[in-house]
């Protein structure tokens, strides 16, 4: 979250290649703040591939193997991930919150008590405040995620094998 410059008005980038831009985002902004929402690296695989499945065939000039599909996947985790755990010590104290994806999931309301404290953003009980974030997020009860395919094995092991670094910093068991 980086201020953009209006009368009490934040910008919000919410793009995942931005986690590998901090440097560059705090050279650009330096009082930005950020909020870093994480998975359990195998649901997001499942995601990405689901992503890849529907959507990235659109842009092949050829049709890439599933080999190829799933090392360009945990590439972009394992470079993501990387560059994020190597610039986020240069986000100046109090300007960053991590939050599990399953934290905001099963708790919105505390999730975001603790990101505004976090931020020292203006009151939670404020009408422009987390109260209408949690209004919006109640509104979405109805929504259906994405069902994703059963990870095999074999993508199984491949993540925990290039991706342990991910599963170690953010907590993450390797069942």
């Amino acid at each position: 979250v980086g201020r953009n410059g209006g009368e009490g008005r934040r910008l919000v980038v919410k793009s995942p290649v931005h986690t590998s831009r901090v440097r560059v985002l705090l050279e650009m902004f330096p009082e930005a703040q950020f909020i870093f929402v994480h998975r359990h690296p195998e649901d997001t695989f499942r995601s990405a591939a689901h992503l890849a499945d529907a959507y990235y065939w659109y842009t092949y000039l050829s049709k890439p193997s599933d080999l190829e599909i799933t090392d360009f996947i945990i590439r972009q985790m394992e470079t993501l991930h990387a560059d994020y755990f190597r610039d986020r010590d240069l986000i100046p104290q109090g300007n960053l919150v991590e939050v599990s994806f399953a934290e905001l999931n099963s708790d919105i309301a505390s999730t975001f008590q603790r990101i505004y404290a976090a931020l020292s953003l203006p009151s939670w009980e404020l009408p422009d405040g987390g109260k209408r974030a949690i209004e919006y997020m109640s509104g979405l009860a109805g929504f259906k995620k994405n069902s994703h395919k059963a990870l095999s094995e074999r993508h199984r092991h491949l993540l925990r094998q290039r991706l342990a670094f991910v599963y170690n910093d953010l907590g993450y068991q390797q069942d």
